[in-house]
């Protein structure tokens, strides 16, 4: 069965208009149109990505030029791969549950492996080359802290849900709501460096010009502020009691 490049296009829309997120997408649809001709299912898919973006952020911990730039490629193209997966899934009406939560597990595990090993890369190759002010333990600590604030981050609409009894709302409903402007979220949120998706094409960044101790420090502190600044919206929209029943 074949689908026409905009069939493709559409199974891979991306409502959130993070201008990152679009670039992901794109490259989601070349990689659907690979795909869609061979008999790889999209569980199958899930598997490769989750596997690729965990075991590519362990060569994060040689803290080496080369294999630095590779795990940035590597991220790129796995989470490129996490959109074509859904992809293949609605053209081929094939719904899993299974993959539905094997998603949710990649996202939880390959961020956690991402920082972790990002920062055991900078303690072990000494952290900052240019100033030494800081001890080199900072830097295991600041990985396992945006380890912990980033699946903190990606759960807490998932516990917000839960708390309301709702299933449904993603992060710009919810937060978009309760700072009243959804407009202007979406815009911070596309200049945001902590936005996910941004973080993963900057991974290249830092890799080239050789600054993994700065990746680690920057997002060690930016994602345990922005974990905090998360809680404090969710928290002050859930409702402080339930409402009466009839």
């Amino acid at each position: 069965m074949g689908f026409t490049k905009e069939e493709i296009a559409k199974s891979i829309n991306v409502e959130t208009p993070y201008y990152s997120e679009k670039v992901f997408a794109y490259f989601g649809a070349l990689l659907s149109r690979v795909f869609l001709k061979t008999r790889i299912t999209p569980n199958q898919l899930t598997w490769v990505w989750g596997g690729l973006l965990v075991f590519s952020s362990l060569l994060l911990v040689f803290n080496n030029w080369y294999l630095n730039i590779i795990v940035g490629l590597c991220w790129i193209l796995g989470y490129s791969m996490d959109y074509t997966d859904g992809s293949i899934a609605r053209l081929k009406k094939i719904y899993s549950k299974r993959g539905m939560f094997l998603d949710y597990v990649n996202h939880t595990v390959s961020y956690f492996a991402l920082m972790i090993c990002a920062g055991i890369g900078a303690y072990r190759t000494g952290g900052c080359p240019y100033f030494d002010i800081l001890p080199d333990w900072i830097y295991l600590a600041l990985g396992a802290v945006a380890a912990l604030g980033m699946d903190l981050i990606l759960l807490m609409p998932t516990m917000y849900r839960r708390a309301c009894g709702t299933t449904t709302g993603d992060s710009a409903d919810i937060e978009g709501g309760a700072v009243q402007n959804k407009g202007r979220f979406i815009l911070m949120m596309n200049l945001n460096p902590l936005t996910f998706t941004n973080m993963m094409l900057l991974i290249v960044f830092f890799a080239l010009f050789d600054l993994m101790w700065l990746f680690v420090l920057l997002y060690g502190a930016g994602y345990l502020f922005g974990s905090m600044v998360r809680l404090a919206v969710l928290y002050k929209s859930v409702p402080a009691r339930d409402p009466p029943k009839d």
